[in-house]
């Protein structure tokens, strides 16, 4: 996958908090292994290590205390020529059972107003055979200081899709905006109330900052034989504007319920 312009198109995972400065997590914490920053991740969230898949360059995570809290913070620089920053969490589950994810985050940029979006979190979902690696069906994007989340969907047993596997012209996955251009700054807290499924039953219930949403009701997934999974972190396949040259992304108080035991 090339980081060209256009890739803009092809993952359509959020707020912002820039800085004079961003300076790396500790020297001492970046040389550990990816066996010990999963370690900690998973005593982080307080789940098993097995559900964990991380994709991350080098010294790109720590876990600060602020303001008496415990944090997990995700970094990525220009400068390693990577896209992405992020663990995967295995064990979502379908309609009927409900999932409930809430957390706050702070999203920090060495620029002060970055065109070029990013996510900060994603519900992806595993492609079954014959079929391509699609768009997540929900990405929580920052862009322009300001964050959106977008959400896909199909309820054919193998999408059918074109260009870059999303919701262009052609495909039989549809495409909606949960919510689109909601002013971001400092912490932000996010709570999704969720039913995933491909059919009717399906339900999004997204609250920021004590505002919630109108609720969206009927298919939010593709088909798929295996069940989604959660990301945190960052995904940039996006280019990178002149004076960006490292985005942060801090999480707090993550809860998530309704996962399988």
């Amino acid at each position: 996958m090339t980081h060209n312009k256009r890739k803009a198109f092809l993952y359509c995972f959020l707020g912002l908090a820039s800085l004079a400065s961003l300076t790396w997590p500790s020297t001492s914490f970046a040389q550990k292994s990816a066996d010990e920053i999963t370690e900690k991740i998973s005593k982080f969230l307080n789940m098993p290590k097995n559900r964990l898949v991380l994709e991350c360059p080098g010294k790109s995570i720590d876990f600060p205390v602020l303001n008496d809290k415990k944090a997990m913070r995700f970094c990525l620089e220009r400068s390693q020529q990577q896209q992405r920053c992020e663990v995967a969490i295995k064990g979502l589950k379908r309609s009927p059972k409900e999932q409930k994810i809430s957390y706050e985050t702070l999203i920090e940029n060495s620029a002060s107003k970055p065109e070029k979006w990013f996510s900060i979190m994603q519900i992806h979902s595993f492609p079954d055979q014959g079929e391509k690696w699609r768009c997540p069906p929900f990405s929580l994007e920052y862009h322009n200081n300001t964050i959106r989340l977008f959400n896909r969907y199909d309820p054919y047993e193998i999408s059918k899709t074109t260009g870059y596997n999303c919701a262009e012209a052609g495909s039989t996955i549809t495409s909606q905006n949960v919510f689109k251009d909601s002013s971001a700054s400092g912490w932000i807290k996010l709570a999704f109330d969720l039913a995933l499924s491909h059919k009717e039953d399906g339900k999004i219930k997204t609250t920021m900052n004590g505002r919630t949403f109108p609720v969206l009701r009927g298919s939010n997934i593709y088909n798929d034989k295996q069940d989604p999974f959660l990301k945190f972190g960052i995904y940039k396949p996006t280019s990178w504007d002149k004076n960006h040259k490292i985005s942060c992304v801090t999480y707090r108080d993550i809860d998530i319920s309704g996962m399988s035991e």
